[in-house]
């Protein structure tokens, strides 16, 4: 199922920043709760000292006095209204003597002690189920004690009030950061959409690198693979022009040959000449069918996926099966072919490929080695490799044309042997898939020296 990045971006930011902003809504409330809480229980302790440095004095005359006479008209009144205000902090108090006489108390204050703890800030749920907080403190000598309480409206009020308006300001930004997430999100999806139109109104046979100038760092990656993509097609459909051009080239004189050889048998008049045109075509159809079996295993070496299969293979045991299949093509021309391999040498290679190597190296050095001559097949160990050395004491090859016979259809300008230039093309194809190097050096026998150098079980498939 396919989905949209942007689109995700998009809800995970939004809905990021809504998560955030409502979890720092919660944190701001409690902490608006906390601090207005201090700071109430700060007043409500500043006007309890306040009303105790006010009144100690005043009380204290006016407690002589009512012990003197017994007119209690002559006595202060207990109790007296105060002013409400909404921006004030409604408190009501008390003021005790010697701990049991209420001397004065507001009007809604209770007529019992709101407090049994001094310097402590308490709860008090009074009788018609308010909530209050009380605070009591009293003067050295312990006659005078002031008790006083606040109303907890007042603190949620202010709360409420400082949390609605952070509320109201988040409400009015969040809108905003949606949009600078939006434009954020699509201005950085530009860069893709653009190399996204770039390569869809490409045509099919541009395969240049895409540009890395101004792309994000995140997408970087991306497009180096892509363009090492783009770089080992175009190598591969080079390779495939190129290759189809060579075989068309290749393929268009023998059967140019065979369409007059055959014209030939057909306009002769007598048996001899039929039967020397059929045997020239006999020979010409056996080359083709070597260039053809050769062009299809050059095609079979070039897909990568298609070379997968692995085998462990005793190269000492395979040259000898190779040297004895072609035994009888050695007789023919008496050459002197041997084989110096004295213990198994075994590798890890690609299923089916290092017998076509070997074949392909030991064919060649018998086609090109003249009667009587010499070829020696030679498998060692050296350090981490294994080589496999195969000597002619044909005419060789100069060093000008050593990298060129490796190439496809290239054939060397002083050799007389039929063949399509093929042979060294699937050995090196062949050696790359394998990690082998091949060299090309003077043999002890005045020919060449082929020389393979394996690593020991490693190979990597290029």
């Amino acid at each position: 199922m396919k989905y949209s990045i942007r689109r995700r971006l998009l809800i995970w930011l939004i809905t990021f920043s809504v998560v955030i902003c409502s979890i720092s809504s919660l944190i701001i409330y409690n902490e608006t709760h906390n601090e207005v809480g201090k700071l109430f229980d700060a007043q409500l302790e500043q006007s309890a000292k306040i009303l105790l440095n006010m009144s100690a004095h005043e009380l204290h005359e006016q407690l002589a006095f009512n012990q003197q006479g017994s007119d209690q008209a002559n006595r202060l009144p207990q109790t007296f209204p105060i002013d409400e205000n909404v921006y004030e902090q409604i408190i009501d108090y008390q003021v005790w003597l010697n701990g049991d006489i209420l001397a004065v108390r507001t009007s809604s204050a209770p007529d019992y002690r709101l407090t049994e703890r001094e310097k402590t800030f308490s709860d008090l749920v009074l009788e018609d189920g308010t909530n209050r907080r009380t605070y009591a403190i009293s003067n050295s000598e312990k006659t005078i004690q002031v008790q006083i309480m606040a109303d907890y409206t007042d603190r949620d009020r202010l709360t409420n009030a400082i949390s609605f308006h952070y509320m109201t300001s988040l409400a009015i930004i969040l809108p905003f950061i949606a949009l600078v997430i939006y434009f954020s999100v699509g201005r950085a999806m530009a860069p893709l959409k653009k190399i996204a139109k770039e390569i869809e109104n490409r045509k099919s046979d541009d395969l240049h690198p895409i540009s890395t100038g101004a792309i994000p760092v995140e997408v970087d990656k991306m497009i180096s693979a892509l363009n090492r993509l783009f770089d080992r097609l175009y190598k591969a459909f080079e390779n495939i022009r190129r290759f189809t051009s060579d075989a068309a080239h290749e393929l268009r004189t023998p059967l140019a040959v065979l369409k007059i050889h055959s014209q030939l048998a057909i306009k002769a008049k007598d048996e001899p000449s039929r039967i020397e045109a059929v045997d020239e075509i006999f020979d010409e159809v056996c080359q083709l069918s070597t260039l053809v079996e050769q062009l299809l295993t050059l095609s079979r070496l070039d897909p990568e996926d298609s070379l997968q299969k692995t085998e462990q293979l005793d190269l000492s045991k395979m040259a000898k099966d190779v040297i004895a299949n072609q035994a009888p093509k050695a007789l023919e021309k008496n050459l002197d072919i041997s084989l110096n391999a004295y213990q198994p040498f075994v590798i890890s290679a690609r299923l089916g490929l290092i017998p076509i190597l070997m074949r392909n190296l030991i064919d060649n050095a018998i086609n090109y080695t003249p009667e009587n001559g010499k070829v020696k097949v030679t498998i060692y160990q050296k350090k981490s490799q294994t080589l496999l050395e195969i000597d002619d004491s044909g005419p060789g090859i100069s060093g000008i044309e050593r990298q060129k016979v490796f190439e496809r259809f290239y054939r060397c300008s002083a050799t007389k042997i039929a063949g399509y230039g093929l042979g060294l093309s699937i050995v090196k194809r062949i050696g790359e898939i394998h990690n082998a190097r091949i060299a090309l050096k003077k043999s002890a026998f005045g020919g060449l020296r082929v020389i393979v150098e394996f690593p020991n079980a490693t190979y990597a498939l290029k």
